[in-house]
């Protein structure tokens, strides 16, 4: 005959229309035992489409966002008639310019 016992923690999912291929337990751990103190279903959102490379023929720079960092304001961009110039003067602590590119669709290789 099986071992049978109490349960050891109940929860109610509440009404579901089927049911879940997985359910995902939230707890803690005391000691060596994992003591779950809530029940979640996960979302069934489609993942969004994995954005495209940009086609071989796009002018990367002018696709991307520019901004400088850096605590001592030394480093610097400026975009005029298509063309970016990024300056970095000498300094103590870390700086320069991050290229991004635009949430469009399309990543960088």
């Amino acid at each position: 005959m099986a071992d049978q016992r109490d349960p050891i923690w109940i929860y109610s999912l509440g009404k579901v229309d089927a049911v879940p291929d997985r359910i995902e337990l939230v707890g803690r751990m005391v000691g060596a035992t994992f003591v779950p103190n809530e029940a979640l279903l996960p979302s069934h959102e489609p993942a969004a489409a994995a954005p495209r490379p940009f086609p071989l023929s796009t002018n990367l720079l002018a696709q991307m966002s520019v901004r400088p960092f850096g605590v001592e304001e030394r480093a610097s961009a400026t975009t005029a008639r298509g063309r970016t110039t990024i300056s970095c003067a000498a300094g103590s602590r870390p700086a320069g310019v991050v290229l991004a590119t635009p949430a469009c669709g399309f990543h960088a290789p």
